[in-house]
C-alpha cells in the first residue's frame, strides 16, 4: 500500500483536503472539503479565496476588495498619507474662527470618508475647544477645517497631519 509520509494512505484519507471534481484547482470557487466529504468554511480558486465562516488575518495582507457583511457595501481604496502642518493662528469663536488647508493624499477621490488628526492639537494655547473636520477636496487632495469654538484666539503649533482616506461602493 502506498504511503502518505509515514501514514498509509488508507488510515489517513480524512486528514487529506481536497476539491470537488477531478480537475483539482480552476478559476471557479470551490469549497475545500476532507478526505470523508465534509466541506469546510474555505473556498479556493485560481482567482481568489472565499469564506462562509469568519476570517482571521495575522500580519499584513493586501485585499483587492472588502465586503462588509452578507449584503453590505464594499471597501474597495483605502489611502494612508501625512502632511506637515506649520504653526496656524485661530480667531475666537464667531469672528472668522476657522483655518483651513490642503494637503496632499494620494488615492483620495471626492466621496471618500477622510479621517485624520493633527499630532499639535494638545499643545494648542489661548483656546478652549477646537474642532478638527477632513474631507476630500479633490482628487489626491484632502482639505482639514479647524474651527475653534473657544472665547479666544489660539495658536496651534506646526506638527504633522495623518489622515486616512475609505471608499464604499455598494
Amino acid at each position: 500500500m502506498p504511503t502518505l509520509g509515514t501514514q498509509l494512505i488508507s488510515t489517513s484519507y480524512p486528514q487529506l483536503l481536497k476539491t470537488f471534481g477531478t480537475g483539482g484547482i480552476d478559476g471557479t470557487l470551490q469549497a475545500i472539503t476532507d478526505g470523508d466529504d465534509t466541506s469546510s468554511a474555505l473556498q479556493l480558486s485560481t482567482t481568489g479565496v472565499s469564506s462562509t465562516g469568519s476570517m482571521s488575518v495575522t500580519g499584513t495582507a493586501t485585499v483587492g476588495t472588502l465586503k462588509v457583511g452578507a449584503s453590505g457595501p464594499r471597501l474597495t481604496a483605502v489611502s494612508y498619507g501625512t502632511a506637515a502642518f506649520t504653526l496656524s493662528t485661530v480667531a475666537a469663536h464667531n469672528v472668522a474662527d476657522t483655518t483651513t488647508g490642503t494637503f496632499a493624499l494620494t488615492g483620495c477621490a471626492l466621496g471618500d470618508i477622510v479621517l485624520g488628526s493633527i499630532d499639535t492639537l494638545g499643545a494648542a494655547t489661548g483656546t478652549i475647544c477646537l474642532a478638527v473636520s477632513f474631507y476630500p477636496q479633490t482628487t489626491n487632495v484632502a482639505r482639514y477645517s479647524i474651527i475653534n469654538k473657544g472665547s479666544t484666539a489660539g495658536t496651534i503649533s506646526a506638527g504633522t497631519i495623518y489622515a486616512t482616506a475609505m471608499r464604499f461602493t455598494t
